[in-house]
């Protein structure tokens, strides 16, 4: 009994480790794979971000850009925006804080979707000096279940905020959910 007890103990022991270690080479991977991706940084956005060198980049006003696979592919369907947010010192912001960014998007998806759920809503430290929130969210729109991670940090003096996102069909969520993380972990705010 003691040996089939030693032999299960280890044959868990290798199975943990192996799943582990499948893991970390697929992130080691998609952070190779973002080295050599395209850069995004232009005057006025306040940020640069890495993105992969197959997915493109559409602007939609002065202060949102919208990454995504190229049409035809599932890519196409997960894309991570970054926008940036005046806040309320500014005639065209109306935001006082992280949080108010945070409630206004809660609030616009339980009210603009349907079956909204919020979870997971926590700290996320940018940095040791910039300080934000983020949550994940699922909800019903057109038919389609979709999954968002959202990511939101203050700029300079708070003069405006940034908000990241990746969103993406529920089906597809984990599939390139890691392509997202790698380009989270390349945001750097100017």
């Amino acid at each position: 009994m003691n040996n089939f007890k030693t032999i299960v103990i280890i044959a868990s022991c290798i199975f943990i480790l192996l799943f582990s270690s499948l893991f970390c080479f697929k992130e080691s991977i998609l952070m190779a794979q973002m080295l050599d991706s395209v850069k995004f940084e232009e005057p006025g956005y306040g940020y640069s971000i890495k993105y992969p060198s197959d997915w493109i980049y559409e602007k939609k006003g002065n202060a949102t850009i919208i990454f995504s696979g190229l049409k035809g592919t599932d890519s196409y369907f997960s894309t991570v925006n970054v926008q940036k947010l005046f806040s309320n010192k500014f005639e065209e912001g109306s935001y006082d804080s992280v949080m108010s960014v945070i409630n206004d998007l809660k609030n616009q998806l339980i009210n603009g979707a349907v079956d909204t759920k919020i979870f997971d809503e926590k700290d996320y430290n940018y940095s040791d000096s910039i300080k934000g929130r983020e949550f994940t969210t699922e909800y019903s729109r057109y038919d389609e279940k979709f999954k968002q991670w959202v990511v939101v940090v203050p700029g300079k003096n708070n003069d405006f905020y940034f908000l990241w996102s990746y969103t993406c069909p529920i089906h597809l969520y984990n599939e390139y959910y890691m392509t997202a993380k790698a380009m989270l972990k390349s945001w750097k705010l100017d």
